[in-house]
């Protein structure tokens, strides 16, 4: 492979990296199906008290006798995903609001994959618990469109990515122009010398 070449997969594998979108806040939001109106995912995705990135998943849905239930995920955002274990918590009283009284249910595990910061899909494998007492049973893809979400100002570390993703555009459109349409290769001349 000539020194193009391996120069074009480097800036493009470069690229790739750097465009690879990083899910943060402004993918916050409320989120649903609109084929399955009705139930749908409330998401935050931030920082915890320590600094660490954390999202939150509120899942509101149903048994299959059509009774609401009300699940709780937390994951760490990876890249493009966040995977979530849910938990679904009851047994407090209205009114007493006893912390010893909730009970947490084990809800089963959730993917999110973001396409966008209004767009995504979801998996779910559900927990023995789950499937036993709700009747839930795997969803292995829903896709989903964020109904509305806090505008969220740009953060330094998104503008600073989306400066960098423009000079390695403009790199690759440099770079090419260096490729001979015809032959595939190296067109570099120095001093009127056709390097291939």
């Amino acid at each position: 492979m000539n020194w193009l070449g391996s120069t074009l997969i480097t800036v493009l594998c470069l690229f790739q990296a750097l465009s690879a979108m990083a899910i943060g806040p402004e993918h916050s939001g409320s989120w649903y199906w609109e084929e399955q109106s009705g139930h749908g995912f409330s998401i935050e995705i931030g920082e915890s008290p320590d600094g660490s990135p954390l999202g939150v998943a509120y899942w509101y849905t149903y048994d299959i006798q059509g009774n609401p239930i009300f699940m709780l995920g937390t994951g760490v955002p990876d890249g493009d995903m966040l995977d979530v274990v849910f938990k679904s918590p009851v047994g407090m009283i209205f009114g007493e609001f006893d912390p010893l009284s909730v009970i947490r249910q084990e809800g089963g595990t959730g993917r999110f994959v973001f396409g966008g910061e209004n767009i995504a899909t979801f998996q779910y494998t559900p927990s023995d618990f789950t499937t036993a007492n709700w009747g839930h049973s795997p969803i292995t893809f829903m896709p989903l469109t964020k109904l509305f979400g806090i505008p969220q100002s740009e953060s330094p570390e998104l503008s600073a990515l989306e400066n960098r993703i423009e000079e390695l555009e403009e790199l690759l459109q440099d770079m090419s122009r260096l490729v001979d349409a015809n032959t595939g290769f190296d067109t570099i001349r120095f001093e009127g010398v056709n390097v291939q």
